[in-house]
């Protein structure tokens, strides 16, 4: 009967890590930055209100590790700025982290937190722990916030 319950229960976690995963389309709602005083400000939102097209945006991961967007809505040459730059960016899962490397390679891949609740998924970006990250504004941390379409 143990071994019953134990092998049940590895069941419904190894199917709950599975079900835990970026693949799928996604649209990112909120992009809040805090600097080292503690002040956060919600990026997503500034963006919204300079280019309202960028509202409809939605990045693909794919399962192959790609990475895909499509700014529809959006000037022609933005979008197609903006879904090369992702069409040429991957990532790649350890355990809770995501990695992306920067699609040019000009700076270190970006290792992000990530968790899920529901239909979201956020990503915690510290740069306490991107140390070769560039930083030029002291920011404490970036928290990006995802929702499955």
């Amino acid at each position: 009967m143990q071994k019953t319950i134990f092998f049940f229960i590895l069941l419904i976690a190894t199917n709950a890590s599975h079900a835990q995963s970026p693949v799928g389309k996604w649209k990112r709602i909120s992009s809040i930055t805090e600097n080292a005083g503690g002040i956060k400000t919600d990026m997503q939102k500034s963006l919204h209100e300079a280019m309202p097209c960028t509202v409809n945006t939605a990045y693909h991961f794919l399962a192959d590790g790609k990475m895909a967007s499509t700014a529809d809505g959006c000037p022609a040459s933005f979008r197609k700025t903006m879904e090369q730059y992702n069409d040429k960016s991957k990532w790649a899962t350890a355990g809770n982290k995501i990695i992306v490397p920067i699609a040019d390679n000009t700076l270190p891949p970006a290792t992000y937190m990530v968790s899920y609740k529901g239909n979201s998924m956020t990503w915690v970006f510290n740069y306490a722990d991107n140390p070769k990250t560039p930083n030029p504004t002291n920011a404490k941390s970036t928290t990006l916030i995802y929702q499955k379409l």
